[in-house]
């Protein structure tokens, strides 16, 4: 009987951690072309899903959400990480790589890895841009 009370509570308490894997919020803004650092908060590697809602503008009167332009890709605006997705849509760097992100993702991480989330625009088209996403994050494996 004792061992099966036992073996109930540590059940109970293993989900309980599940339920409560690593999560959490920040914000990218769309005048920062160093973006925003997100670094593996676990001792191992991880896979992390997000979630990105929000509004950004690359000019003042066309606004998009984390998807970007659906009509203006940034390569018209000259050396943008990602020429071929629209111009302020949300991407990650890795290193001196590029990837979109958009409104979801997945994304994994090794242990200790910082990436870098951020408007795609091209190196001196920052300065006319405004407005933020918010990106909620959840740890989905290796947590």
């Amino acid at each position: 009987m004792k061992f099966t009370k036992v073996l109930f509570l540590f059940l109970s308490l293993t989900a309980m951690q599940s339920a409560f894997a690593a999560q959490g919020t920040f914000t990218v803004s769309a005048r920062n072309p160093f973006g925003t650092a997100f670094t593996n908060p676990e001792a191992g590697p991880i896979t992390i899903t997000v979630f990105a809602s929000g509004q950004w503008s690359w000019r003042p009167g066309d606004q998009s959400g984390p998807e970007g332009s659906s009509t203006v890709p940034c390569s018209l605006f000259g050396n943008c990480p990602l020429g071929y997705n629209g111009v302020g849509s949300l991407i990650v760097r890795n290193g001196p790589n590029f990837a979109y992100v958009g409104s979801t993702a997945q994304i994994e991480l090794t242990q200790g890895q910082t990436i870098y989330f951020l408007f795609n625009d091209a190196e001196s088209g920052f300065g006319d841009n405004s407005g933020q996403v918010t990106v909620n994050w959840v740890c989905t494996t290796g947590c």
